[in-house]
């Protein structure tokens, strides 16, 4: 957990923290938003890709190949979980809460919060103890926070918004072998 989060934090329940407001949201100056040129020379990185029409800075790479595609909002939502769950390492009880946080986001947008319940996942086909373990999940991934009132929780914004975009970006490097690598240092 950042410094900044720990100073938001109210207490504990359950030995998970809860929060006054959201800490995923930077404070007031804390988020550089307009856009520049900017050389980057890092690592492999020899290039940015920039969405023509947005200015969006949509990835680093050398060489890309990207395919647009349309999709329902079934798929988008179960493509959009995918891709948290591959990035924070969620579990499937933790995928399948976020898929009733999405559905709650959907129905309120412009808010950066949810109220979630255990009647709720119910509701939804969850059994209580699903809903548990994948509720912890999402909280010590700080995926959701927990806010002071019980049972409704912050989104971070980092991994949650009312986008109707999604970019799945995967480098491939090719392995260099021990050998060639000997035969370069020995030259």
């Amino acid at each position: 957990m950042s410094v900044e989060r720990q100073n938001l934090v109210l207490g504990e329940r359950k030995g998970l923290p809860f929060y006054g407001e959201n800490p995923s949201i930077p404070e007031k100056g804390g988020l550089q938003t307009r856009s520049r040129l900017k050389q980057v020379a890092e690592g492999r990185s020899k290039a940015i890709i920039v969405h023509p029409g947005t200015g969006e800075v949509l990835g680093k790479a050398s060489v890309a190949f990207m395919q647009g595609e349309d999709v329902d909002k079934q798929q988008f939502v179960k493509l959009y979980i995918d891709g948290v769950k591959g990035v924070t390492g969620l579990t499937k009880a933790g995928a399948k809460v976020l898929e009733i946080v999405i559905g709650q986001m959907n129905e309120n947008p412009g808010s950066d919060k949810v109220t979630l319940s255990a009647f709720l996942a119910k509701n939804k086909g969850l059994e209580e103890r699903t809903y548990q373990r994948g509720l912890r999940d999402l909280q010590g991934k700080e995926v959701l926070f927990a806010s002071h009132a019980e049972g409704t929780f912050f989104i971070n914004i980092e991994y949650i918004f009312n986008g109707n975009r999604l970019h799945y970006v995967k480098s491939f490097y090719l392995k260099e072998s021990a050998k060639n690598l000997e035969g370069v240092a020995s030259s």
